[in-house]
């Protein structure tokens, strides 16, 4: 079920990303239900830099999906501030800066034996190239 209302929210709201995580669900009196959930809002990391335009940030959101017997869904996500946009992208920019995004060279001298990195980009089903965490660094 999970799967699926992560498609219908994907498909109603642009932005919107998995992993979905169903928090909890109520029956209508109609005979539809309705979910609380906790998705993600996908935030561009530069869409003026050509080589991370393609590039999002996932920010944890909740939300509440409406789904009629029919199947018709009615979706609504928690929007992200400005300042929190801000801050995500400051943090993705540290991550790429310092190596720590599989694939993207770092742009800043590390010193120190070398770390793996601690994210990737993943391809999501709408083709989107999407910052996941894959481990972290333990000293």
């Amino acid at each position: 079920m999970a799967a699926a209302l992560e498609q219908m929210i994907e498909d109603e709201l642009p932005d919107a990303g998995g992993p979905l995580t169903i928090v909890g669900s109520t029956p209508e009196s109609a005979g539809g239900t309705e979910f609380e959930v906790s998705a993600n809002r996908l935030v561009a990391l530069d869409p003026d830099d050509p080589d991370l335009a393609d590039v999002f940030v996932p920010v944890p959101v909740s939300g509440h999906v409406s789904l009629a017997p029919d199947g018709a869904t009615n979706a609504e996500l928690a929007a992200v501030d400005e300042d929190t946009e801000r801050e995500v992208r400051a943090w993705a920019r540290s991550l790429i800066a310092n190596g720590k995004v599989a694939g993207m060279a770092a742009t800043v001298a590390s010193y120190g034996p070398p770390r793996r990195p601690t994210h990737e980009l993943v391809v999501d089903s709408n083709g989107r190239r999407v910052l996941r965490r894959t481990g972290f660094v333990a000293y």
